[in-house]
């Protein structure tokens, strides 16, 4: 689907891609099964799928990659992503109450980080069989169930009016637009504006890097911004793994999203 990549010290993207597939592959040994499942501190759901494919992909990612940093939702932060070297961050399940409940809105989130900044993406959603890759200055791609694959083809409205939007709770302006029903997965939600599925995004605060950075990467590639609420761009270097509220479109309409938040 992409080319692997020419700086030596990143792996091809087709490894990241592999990976997030066999991740799909058990992830779907439990799906619709009725996993175990625990909660986590925060009110967050855990299922035994979530563990097993993020022992997987640790185990299977830090061995062929032993100098590089790592993060992910269920291990817990050894540090490791603070030593400047190229960083996985992963999400094993994105979405996992919508895996809890049968739906197809869920999704494997793989991320390499360098220097603070994503440069390789991977979102894969088991259910559906498709795959959303991306690779910094190479573009962002789609490939379904099929195997056939296509360049990301945002639709770049600017305009709030008429725009299908993900927008969590009410919105403080008189402003018309069209409000998609709730996707689980966050990085699907962001991703869909880069397919062109969705017209812009907004994500609540306490999103963690692990949410996002895949789909980072993705909306980036097809031209698109994803912006705190204050107009920075996300960094992933640093302590702090939460992020503030974000919005995800052309810029424009980052800024039209910006100003429907509440303040």
């Amino acid at each position: 689907m992409t080319e692997a990549s020419t700086d030596p010290t990143l792996p091809p993207i087709s490894v990241i891609c592999d990976a997030a597939r066999e991740a799909g592959e058990i992830a779907l040994r439990y799906y619709g099964k009725s996993p175990k499942t625990w909660t986590k501190p925060g009110n967050s759901p855990v299922t035994e799928a979530d563990l097993a494919i993020d022992t997987m992909l640790h185990t299977e990612l830090r061995k062929a990659f032993p100098g590089f940093g790592w993060l992910s939702e269920e291990i817990e932060d050894d540090g490791s992503r603070l030593s400047g070297a190229p960083t996985f961050i992963v999400d094993p399940i994105d979405g996992t109450r919508g895996f809890m409940a049968g739906s197809d809105d869920w999704a494997v989130s793989i991320a390499l980080i360098d220097q603070g900044e994503p440069v390789q993406g991977v979102l894969f959603n088991p259910a559906l069989g498709e795959l959303m890759v991306a690779e910094a200055g190479k573009g962002a791609h789609f490939e379904n169930a099929k195997g056939d694959s296509a360049t990301l083809s945002p639709t770049k409205k600017d305009r709030l009016e008429d725009a299908l939007l993900a927008f969590p709770g009410p919105s403080k302006t008189s402003h018309v637009f069209r409000k998609h029903p709730k996707i689980a997965s966050l990085a699907l939600r962001i991703a869909q504006v880069g397919q062109g599925k969705l017209d812009g995004c907004v994500a609540s605060p306490n999103a963690k890097h692990w949410d996002i950075a895949a789909a980072d990467i993705i909306v980036r590639e097809a031209g698109l911004n994803l912006l705190h609420a204050d107009g920075a761009t996300p960094n992933y270097n640093g302590a702090s793994i939460t992020h503030p509220a974000l919005v995800c479109g052309t810029r424009a309409m980052c800024d039209a999203l910006q100003g429907m938040l509440p303040r």
